[in-house]
């Protein structure tokens, strides 16, 4: 398997995201706009896992505590700076 194919679902998820943002600029319509990011994210995750609903990750709580807590500290940063 080549490299560059474990960034498919990245790359569309970006292609959807884009195309629809672009869509909703041009057209005026604010509802496609707003969600591109949304559409985006669940033609990405279709594409990784073949499916829409996947079952529980294999990640234990340790690990996503440690997750969300670097994100919290992320985001009062984010939040500070700004």
């Amino acid at each position: 398997m080549a490299d560059w194919q474990h960034f498919h679902g990245p790359l569309i998820a970006l292609g959807v995201a884009l195309g629809l943002a672009v869509l909703g600029r041009f057209l005026g319509a604010s509802l496609v706009a707003a969600a591109a990011g949304g559409a985006g994210v669940l033609a990405g995750w279709f594409v990784l896992t073949g499916r829409l609903w996947a079952l529980p990750p294999p990640v234990s709580v340790d690990t996503l505590t440690g997750l969300a807590a670097a994100a919290l500290l992320i985001g009062l940063l984010c939040a500070w700076r700004g």
